[in-house]
């Protein structure tokens, strides 16, 4: 009895590891997704990043 009651509750640990886990994983790629779209837009609209404007300020001084 006290065997079975022993894998019951390490395998609903294992469980609720794997949906926290998976749950964290499911948000970071929705942040990604958003981001990426955010950034397409943006560039759509003619916005330039930092980085990019510094690039082009060293490609021109050549």
């Amino acid at each position: 009895m006290e065997t079975l009651q022993k894998v019951k509750s390490d395998v609903l640990i294992a469980l609720g590891s794997g949906i926290l886990i998976g749950a964290v994983l499911m948000n970071l790629s929705g942040v990604m997704s958003v981001n990426g779209k955010i950034e397409d837009k943006a560039r759509d609209l003619g916005m330039v990043y930092p980085e990019e404007i510094r690039v082009n300020l060293e490609e021109g001084n050549e």
